[in-house]
């Protein structure tokens, strides 16, 4: 099933578009997993890419699709590589995929939230509207920056997973009065990506775009949990 979404799906696109004679500007959404476990923090464009996942492994298959249809057929593409997005959605399904969605959901059910051994790992969060600003930039950008490049998005601003929970669950008491309880877990089997570190180097997008990301952290979790009270997606 991935390998059908991530992979033969962009393929199917661009050979239809070359058939057709047809070329559209492609902004592809890929992750930031695709570098794996870093050796160094922020990680930039010239990072080794590494997957270490079968949904990395796939989203690097559209990458190089993208840029061989590029060089040999002139389909103009750009590839975004997201962190970790978060923020409102209007589908609940979608939002609890996403993991800091997922955490606040739980938090506003007052439910018991778990930190596991990678809780001092570091993630980059950013917000989905600095997310959708960014695929909007691309769209925009000349055709010399649209040959199948990949560019990095994210907050430039790492936080451990630890601080984050603790941030959302000081939110969540502090707007609904619901005490949430935070439990080690030590014997949940992490898969090796779990471990990763990551965070954003953005200069290369800013450089060619003028792209930034606005909304911190902090602000970005005050407008979810606000989103969801209100929408009653949560409760």
């Amino acid at each position: 099933m991935d390998l059908e979404v991530n992979t033969l799906a962009v393929l199917h696109l661009l050979e239809v578009c070359r058939l057709k004679k047809y070329f559209p500007r492609i902004v592809f959404a890929s992750s930031s997993n695709l570098v794996g476990l870093p050796d160094k923090l922020p990680v930039n464009e010239s990072c080794q890419d590494n997957p270490s996942t079968i949904f990395a492994i796939n989203k690097l298959f559209s990458e190089k699709y993208l840029k061989y249809y590029a060089r040999e057929f002139g389909q103009h593409s750009i590839v975004l590589r997201l962190a970790n997005v978060y923020g409102p959605v209007l589908d609940i399904q979608a939002s609890i995929k996403v993991v800091l969605n997922r955490i606040i959901c739980r938090a506003l059910k007052g439910e018991k939230l778990f930190l596991y051994r990678n809780s001092a790992c570091i993630r980059d969060y950013v917000w989905i509207e600095d997310v959708v600003a960014a695929f909007h930039a691309a769209v925009c950008l000349g055709n010399e920056h649209a040959t199948g490049q990949h560019y990095l998005i994210g907050s430039g601003n790492g936080y451990q997973i630890s601080d984050v929970m603790t941030m959302v669950v000081d939110k969540v008491t502090q707007q609904t009065g619901k005490k949430i309880v935070i439990e080690k877990d030590t014997n949940e089997i992490l898969e090796a990506i779990e471990w990763r570190n990551f965070v954003a180097d953005t200069s290369s997008f800013k450089k060619v775009a003028g792209w930034e990301s606005r909304v911190s952290l902090d602000e970005g979790i005050d407008r979810t949990i606000n989103y969801f009270l209100n929408s009653q997606m949560a409760l």
